[in-house]
């Protein structure tokens, strides 16, 4: 009775212990399997991934889209110009301009176009591939114009003929930075990079965030340039020839271009005229900021 209890418990164990081996073969077979499906260029994880970055990337495609049908409908089903398709772009591509974009858009003469983020490459052709209108109807505007914006004052810098859709304003007051709107009583700021570069200083930051509240599609927004400057009548004070100017011109304020790379000019008032000095940014010198922006004539209010 001894040896058959002992046979029969033996033979159990074995079983026992077989089965376990197998057990743990088929769980590391199916681990197996779930870390590949998990991992790799085709696993779940990566699908899901792809899947998201196309959803968001036809977002922005859809977006501009309807944007643009928007401004056919606003030309009452006239084809858009190429300045009111820029404009529309520039609110999801890095800056675009005009230049860029052909005249035929197609497969073999496409534009890519880098989204803001700097996520995406989405093609022109994928937004859109219709022809142009050239001309519009509109005023002739000439230097020093005044026009307004929803309540902002702006002078023209640029002439803009009739058969042009867009025109170079410049704003008529410094921006105050506790409203982000144009003020007699602004406050003066400084030029916060000692190397002196717009694009990373805190007066771009005011210049977008001003633009941004226009409620209007900007083309182009920036200061104002040296050459811009020469072209409007205002002369560099080393000449000695301090010159009458456009009184529009005439104030304290930061201009776009740098002497060298700690040194910015800025146009000073001084007995009724302007002068072009330089300084440092970084020193206790605080200027208005006055910005320069290109914007289509349709959006002019008067």
């Amino acid at each position: 009775m001894k040896k058959c209890f002992e046979k029969s418990f033996k033979t159990s164990s074995g079983i026992t212990l077989i089965a376990l081996v197998i057990t743990i073969i088929v769980l590391l077979i199916l681990a197996g399997i779930s870390i590949a499906m998990l991992s790799g260029d085709n696993s779940i994880l990566q699908k899901a991934t792809d899947a998201k970055e196309r959803t968001e990337r036809e977002s922005i495609i859809e977006q501009a889209r309807t944007d643009i049908l928007g401004q056919v409908a606003e030309n009452k089903g006239e084809n858009i110009t190429k300045a009111q398709l820029v404009a529309v772009l520039n609110n999801y591509f890095e800056t675009v301009s005009t230049s860029s974009i052909p005249n035929n858009i197609s497969n073999t003469n496409d534009v890519p176009l880098t989204t803001i983020d700097e996520k995406y490459i989405i093609n022109l052709s994928e937004i859109y591939s219709g022809n142009f209108t050239t001309t519009e109807e509109g005023r002739a505007y000439v230097i020093g114009d005044y026009v307004t914006i929803n309540g902002e004052g702006f002078y023209v810098i640029e002439d803009s003929p009739a058969n042009q859709t867009t025109v170079k304003l410049f704003a008529e007051k410094n921006v105050d930075t506790s409203t982000n709107k144009q003020n007699d009583n602004a406050n003066a700021v400084m030029f916060d990079v000692s190397t002196a570069v717009y694009e990373s200083s805190s007066i771009k930051t005011l210049v977008d965030l001003y633009v941004s509240q226009l409620g209007v599609g900007v083309i182009e927004k920036r200061l104002l340039t040296l050459n811009e400057m020469h072209t409007l009548g205002l002369v560099d004070e080393a000449s000695g020839d301090a010159i009458p100017c456009p009184s529009f011109v005439i104030g304290n304020y930061w201009l776009m271009d740098v002497l060298d790379d700690s040194y910015i000019w800025t146009v000073i008032e001084s007995d009724g005229l302007g002068y072009m000095e330089a300084f440092e940014p970084n020193n206790d010198q605080t200027f208005g900021v006055r910005p320069v922006i290109e914007i289509l004539k349709n959006n002019i209010t008067n």
